[in-house]
């Protein structure tokens, strides 16, 4: 799931009220990850526009050519040494 700030869209576009409903019924979940962004990299938490919450997600070594710029990601469960 990708939340993103409605900010991302011209506000007057169907997407950008699809997005702000999708971030209101999950804004507790945009706060935690703002509060974790904002821990490590303040400049960074003032920036950024969109958080993707994954559940059992096995990535593997890939290049997205549609991200343009920095990210973070973070894993959160129990895991084994190394694998997390």
């Amino acid at each position: 799931m990708i939340l993103c700030s409605p900010t991302m869209f011209d506000a007057t576009s169907q997407n950008a009220a699809k997005a702000a409903i999708k971030l209101k019924k999950y804004e507790a979940l945009w706060n935690l990850a703002h509060e974790a962004i904002n821990s490590v990299d303040p400049i960074f938490a003032s920036q950024y526009t969109a958080v993707a919450v994954t559940h059992n997600f096995e990535g593997s070594p890939h290049i997205d050519k549609q991200n343009t710029g920095p990210f973070y990601g973070f894993a959160v469960g129990d895991h084994e040494d190394g694998t997390g």
